[in-house]
């Protein structure tokens, strides 16, 4: 008879694996456009050749890792990455360590950082749910939901960068969003409550008359807009 020996396998280089399991996101090596994954509990073990971790410096861990997925997702640096990485082809541009660390990264006031914090955690909430992904027949409108909150996180990114240009035209997200957004229910919250939240949520604040649905649609006729977006 054999003996099966365990652990027969390791990786060829093991050094990194002791610090897989932090919190961090993803950001893939080559991207079309810049975006990074959230991965908060340290569960994904990357190659860091493929895919990098990103974390943040000691002195600056109290932002979050929701804030800095905000910025790392937003229109605003997609548009501004490709000015400092490098080109490969079919359009894929370099985002390792040395091109994400040109990015800017504005340090935000304590209500600004808790407002983009907050509306981070609905969406990763909403992305985890099976409804928002494909529409079924008695929730059709869920998987417009995760669209909703993305375009309100990005017009509080849009603030951050360019405070002077919205509040010049009367634009002022995060005070919108500090009267509107709906608080994270606690830990024991039933998914179904948290969903109906977000309906009630994004329903009421879509409607045409509302002030927060007007800022939005009036944030896209700015030039500055249209030329991140490319409109």
């Amino acid at each position: 008879m054999y003996r099966v020996c365990p652990d027969w396998h390791r990786f060829g280089r093991s050094q990194n694996l002791g610090i897989q399991e932090r919190p961090k996101l993803c950001v893939p090596r080559l991207v079309v456009k810049l975006h990074a994954g959230v991965d908060i509990d340290g569960s994904r073990y990357l190659d860091n050749v493929d895919v990098g971790g990103v974390t943040w410096k000691p002195q600056f861990a109290d932002y979050g890792l929701e804030y800095l997925a905000a910025l790392l997702n937003s229109c605003v640096l997609a548009w501004f990455f490709p000015q400092v990485s490098a080109p490969f082809r079919g359009g894929f541009r370099s985002a390792n360590r040395q091109f994400l660390s040109l990015l800017p990264i504005p340090q935000p006031k304590m209500e600004m950082n808790r407002a983009i914090t907050t509306m981070v955690r609905w969406l990763l909430f909403l992305h985890r749910q099976s409804s928002v992904q494909t529409a079924t027949p008695g929730r059709p409108r869920d998987p417009q939901l995760a669209a909703w909150f993305e375009r309100w996180v990005n017009a509080l990114v849009y603030e951050l960068f360019f405070p002077e240009e919205l509040h010049a035209r009367g634009l002022d997200f995060f005070s919108l969003t500090e009267d509107f957004v709906p608080p994270m229910p606690n830990s024991n919250a039933e998914v179904e409550e948290m969903l109906q939240a977000a309906r009630t949520t994004a329903e009421r604040l879509s409607e045409a008359g509302h002030s927060l649905r007007r800022a939005l649609d009036k944030l896209q006729t700015l030039d500055l807009v249209r030329t991140i977006e490319g409109a």
